[in-house]
């Protein structure tokens, strides 16, 4: 499913180019470069996650919450957003 960038992002020029299904590597003027991803659990409910290194542990998590895809791509957007910009 694709995603969505917030417009905060779009708005601070970020770009996100796909890694790989599921991770995304975010890039922008005055943004530290980033990777944020999700992943489903067995039960069918995603989570959503912010590394610094496509391949290294998770800086930030969210639990396997939320019910879409999509709702995922929004958790991991603003768990980035807190993690590296507030």
């Amino acid at each position: 499913m694709p995603f969505i960038r917030p417009s905060w992002f779009l708005y601070r020029q970020g770009k996100a180019e796909e890694v790989r299904p599921g991770l995304l590597k975010l890039t922008g003027p005055n943004l530290r470069e980033a990777y944020v991803g999700i992943e489903g659990g067995a039960d069918g409910k995603w989570q959503a996650f912010v590394r610094h290194q496509a391949d290294g542990l998770n800086v930030a998590t969210t639990e396997l919450e939320h019910a879409t895809e999509s709702d995922a791509w929004e958790a991991a957007f603003e768990i980035y957003r807190n993690a590296e910009i507030i």
